[in-house]
């Protein structure tokens, strides 16, 4: 073989090997993310997906419970490509004096209370209100929402949260 042709071989065999490398780093980037439709693994006892930051996470009997009175701990999973979605969950406010919610359109999230980009939805048991606001490592809350009745400490309440 000519050693032109030899140099040409070798040079497409690196591009080929380069461009087999990028394809898989995507791919591993795109499915690597939950994808819609999404359901937790709780009842699995498995919770891979997502990131915590700060508190004290353990799963139980299907849930995923905070053991830790640290304000501003959170567990995010999710995918910046999700656009218009929404989010079902069950939530107890297990002490009292607090909020148990869900954020959504999370990113650049941190260890710390309002420590992210997004949206926050939940209960606060201090005036048994819906809670409504923006996070942009900042707080910016909408008007409260008085609840028909008071917030029990132990209950289990549901929470719809629809994204547009």
């Amino acid at each position: 073989m000519k050693p032109f042709c030899t140099r040409r071989l070798f040079a497409a065999s690196i591009s080929a090997v380069f461009l087999g490398a990028i394809i898989l780093l995507v791919w591993m980037y795109i499915f690597r993310q939950p994808s819609l439709p999404y359901h937790d693994s709780f009842g699995k006892n498995e919770a891979a997906e997502w990131t915590s930051y700060g508190g004290d996470w353990r799963l139980q009997d299907g849930s995923v419970i905070n053991r830790s009175d640290e304000s501003g701990a959170k567990i995010v999973t999710g995918s910046s490509r999700w656009k218009n979605y929404e989010i079902d969950a069950d939530l107890k406010l297990d002490g009292h004096d607090g909020d148990v919610g869900l954020i959504a359109r999370v990113s650049d999230e941190e260890h710390g209370a309002d420590s992210y980009n997004g949206y926050y939805v939940g209960l606060r048991s201090m005036d048994s209100a819906l809670v409504i606001g923006r996070a942009d490592h900042g707080w910016l809350e909408g008007r409260p929402v008085s609840l028909p009745e008071e917030l029990k400490i132990g209950a289990w309440y549901h929470l719809q949260v629809v994204l547009f």
